[in-house]
């Protein structure tokens, strides 16, 4: 089985959500703050239904949903090309405007990428959100990944099972997910976003 390219992580166990981006210029809400759904899109998707994908997701146009409710759609529209096993790159686009929200999914699908080359991936930078009884600096030092290094998924799994054995180390419960962007072609930016428990 062809190994899926980093550039489609997000589909495999360790989700990933490229950020939101905004189009109007109101300040982006609290993630925890209700919002109303003014629209809901997906868009870019050449192999997977529309339907299956709209079906997949858990609210819907009029809903009340906050920011943390949108990424776990994201999250859902993986799952979905997750199970038909096709790799793709999943961004969310959201536009606020009061306590209103406009959503779309943005998907760019294997078939429409490039064919994979042997060309690295390089790492713009890697930094770490959410810890509080976890000192940074006991993060950074058990993570192999830094700015100018090449990365591979492997290495993404090896940074984040490092994360996870400190935390158990120190006895605190966590959760982790890595959030990979690509601000340019071969170049990511980590950020491995913790909530404690």
């Amino acid at each position: 089985m062809t190994p899926i390219p980093l550039r489609a992580l997000m589909l495999g166990s360790l989700l990933a959500t490229a950020p939101l981006a905004h189009a109007a210029p109101t300040a982006v809400p609290a993630e925890d703050a209700p919002l109303k759904l003014k629209a809901l899109a997906v868009s870019g998707n050449a192999i997977v239904p529309t339907e299956e994908l709209m079906a997949a997701i858990p609210f819907h146009t009029g809903d009340t949903v906050t920011r943390a409710e949108i990424a776990q759609g994201a999250d859902d529209v993986g799952g979905v090309y997750k199970k038909h096993n096709v790799g793709a790159e999943l961004g969310t686009r959201a536009t606020y405007l009061g306590n209103t929200v406009k959503v779309t999914y943005v998907i760019s699908n294997e078939s429409a990428a490039p064919p994979p080359t042997k060309a690295q991936l390089i790492v713009d930078s890697v930094s770490i959100t959410g810890n509080k009884q976890v000192p940074s600096d006991k993060l950074n030092a058990a993570i192999k990944l830094h700015a100018g290094a090449p990365v591979t998924n492997e290495d993404l799994s090896a940074d984040v099972k490092a994360i996870q054995q400190v935390y158990k180390d120190a006895d605190v419960g966590m959760s982790l997910q890595p959030d990979v962007t690509y601000p340019q072609p071969g170049h990511v930016v980590i950020v491995y976003k913790i909530t404690e428990k």
